[in-house]
């Protein structure tokens, strides 16, 4: 990017568009008092995705598990880490190189 520009790329064309909202914005109770297993790969994109869902992962009943992609975090890997630590979450992978994560919540409700 140059002066604020977007880089164009050739033979570049629309598919479509989208709307993100946050988890947090539109989990409805049922799915926040539910008990659940949550598994994120959303190409690199997990730890903005957890920012937008705080609220979500540190209340009472939060998944359980989460089971997450992390290979492609690079420098955001520890803050996704501290985040979910911060909510209660332990890792629980065997392997810290491993591409993928599991973290367990410490506190979990019956």
């Amino acid at each position: 990017m140059r002066s604020g520009r977007a880089l164009i790329r050739k033979n570049y064309s629309k598919l479509g568009t989208s709307i993100v909202r946050r988890l947090d914005d539109v989990a409805s109770p049922r799915l926040v008092n539910a008990r659940k297993v949550m598994k994120i790969d959303i190409e690199g994109h997990e730890y903005e995705m957890l920012l937008g869902a705080r609220k979500f992962l540190c209340a009472p009943m939060a998944p359980v598990a989460i089971f997450m992609e992390m290979f492609q975090l690079g420098l955001k890997k520890q803050a996704a880490v501290d985040l979910l630590e911060s909510c209660g979450y332990r890792v629980a992978t065997a392997d810290p190189n491993a591409p993928d994560y599991l973290f367990v919540r410490d506190h979990v409700r019956s």
